[in-house]
């Protein structure tokens, strides 16, 4: 349940360059090279910030299920 939240600080550290070193790939790295041409081609902060908001919703949509599923209490069985 809580990785949309380590996802989401995780980007945040990267983005103000307290994540990964530069060599390696990151979201938030991605988001902070895109958004230092954000005024001529907004579309890079738009493309790097989706995956973000789609890993996210995932996770969540999937622990939500996880939960609804093996949660004894919510069950509703007769």
């Amino acid at each position: 349940m809580d990785v949309p939240a380590v996802i989401a600080v995780e980007a945040g550290l990267s983005f103000l360059g307290m994540g990964v070193r530069p060599p390696t790939p990151d979201w938030g790295a991605i988001l902070n090279d895109g958004y230092s041409y954000i005024d001529q081609t907004p579309w890079l902060v738009i493309a790097g910030g989706i995956p973000i908001v789609l890993a996210t919703l995932g996770f969540t949509f999937l622990g939500e299920a996880l939960r609804d599923i093996f949660d004894p209490k919510l069950r509703k069985d007769l």
